[in-house]
């Protein structure tokens, strides 16, 4: 892979944006609960929904500010369940690595989130490609990422084996990566081999491990609504993804945590018997 010493200008503007894109607005996401609400019948059946990671579960590009796919997944599975009550405790951090996830389990309020879960979605990996990216821009190459992939499956396997001795059976959906680089810097077309790489990597930690889902997001965002919009569209073009935040053209729109959340839910329609109350199973 060649290095980008020549496009001085494009490296500012992209260093820039990945840098504002990393470091986010880190602030803690409270417990959702109030901004999920059913009919609270006392013969109504309460799911406790725990969500963990970065400005994906956070929900950093939302224009509601009701936290991105959560809330949008507690209501497709109120909507489709009568009687289920999605309760969801958000622990979105904008910026976080999986390191600095996996630095926040030992929270009380975290743990006891776990403990009581009866599903857990986890968004993670992206902010580790990124800090590579802002360390070794324009002279990156692919093998840049091969020790910080290797490290983050190591802390992927450690934040799924923490979740584990806290709730044993708990079924953990966690969503892939996906690439928005092309966007902002269309030469960097093999970060989509990066991409690739690290999704890989997750769905190598999750084969291994039993009531763990991977969700692949990739070609839903990347590409757009219309799926025409892609790496290979957008070199030498001034084009936009309908899928993204203008704001950045990095992180998910409405209409992106709208498709995340249906990939999510798709899933766990085919997994029901790991979450859902036995006599609601279709």
């Amino acid at each position: 892979m060649k290095t980008w010493k020549k496009r001085v200008i494009d490296s500012l503007i992209f260093a820039s944006i990945v840098l504002v894109a990393y470091f986010g607005a880190s602030f803690f996401i409270p417990n959702t609960k109030p901004r999920i609400q059913g009919n609270q019948a006392s013969e109504n059946t309460v799911l406790n929904y725990f969500a963990i990671g970065d400005s994906l579960t956070e929900g950093v590009g939302d224009s509601t500010g009701n936290g991105g796919f959560v809330p949008i997944l507690a209501n497709l599975i109120q909507g489709d369940y009568q009687g289920l009550i999605v309760e969801a405790a958000n622990f979105g951090i904008s910026g976080n690595t999986s390191n600095q996830i996996l630095q926040r389990l030992p929270n009380e309020e975290i743990q006891a989130s776990i403990k009581k879960a009866d599903f857990v979605t986890m968004t993670v990996g992206a902010n580790d490609i990124l800090r590579v990216v802002s360390r070794k821009f324009p002279d990156l190459t692919v093998s840049d990422f091969d020790q910080p992939r290797v490290q983050y499956k190591a802390r992927l396997q450690r934040i799924l084996n923490e979740i584990r001795e806290l709730n044993p059976d708990v079924p953990i959906f966690v969503l892939g990566i996906y690439n928005p680089f092309y966007l902002n810097f269309p030469t960097l077309t093999a970060m989509q081999d990066v991409i690739d790489s690290f999704n890989d990597g997750t769905k190598n930690v999750l084969n291994h491990m039993d009531n763990t889902f991977f969700i692949p997001i990739n070609a839903l965002l990347y590409k757009g609504i219309d799926g025409k919009v892609g790496v290979a569209e957008s070199i030498g073009r001034n084009i936009t993804n309908d899928a993204l935040y203008a704001g950045d053209n990095f992180h998910p729109n409405d209409i992106g945590y709208r498709l995340m959340a249906k990939a999510v839910y798709e899933v766990m329609n085919e997994q029901q018997k790991t979450w859902l109350p036995k006599g609601m199973v279709r």
